[in-house]
């Protein structure tokens, strides 16, 4: 059986492993308190309901909205291009074949290049359709973006 000096580790080599813990410490926890120098930037408020690169042509989307709120609709069209867009309840198939707003009920505007985002408001949760028709471009793509913003 060996004696208590020989399981015993020599003062050095204790003062040894004590300084490396305690390195290893002081770098975890600089790891653990370092921040970024600049915050991440923050998201746009709203959740995105459709966000989309299409070909210049008309475009009908579909958007359910889970609640009342403000829908922001931001259309790209190229320089030069206008597009005039519509948003409302959806209309009977048999009214048209095409998937478009209600008429009767629907918001319309026109979208222009660097234009600034519509919104609009909607005071009720349900399905509504939203219809882009591009004119005075011959070709390109355009970018749609809805958002649903607190009301």
């Amino acid at each position: 059986m060996p004696d208590a000096s020989q399981t015993v580790a020599p003062p050095s080599a204790r003062r040894a492993v004590a300084w490396l813990f305690l390195a290893a410490a002081i770098v975890v926890g600089f790891f653990l308190v370092r921040r970024p120098d600049a915050p991440p930037p923050r998201p746009e408020p709203g959740d995105v309901l459709l966000s989309e690169e299409v070909p210049l042509s008309p475009l009908s989307r579909r958007v359910r909205v889970k609640m009342p709120c403000t829908l922001r609709v931001e259309v790209g069209v190229p320089p030069g291009a206008t597009a005039a867009a519509s948003l409302g309840v959806p209309q009977p198939r048999e009214k048209s074949p095409e998937d478009s707003p209600d008429p009767e009920t629907a918001r319309r505007w026109t979208a222009e290049a660097g234009a600034k985002p519509h919104d609009e408001v909607v005071l009720a949760a349900g399905l509504y359709v939203l219809r882009i028709v591009p004119e005075g471009a011959g070709a390109g793509t355009m970018t749609v973006k809805v958002r649903a913003l607190p009301p």
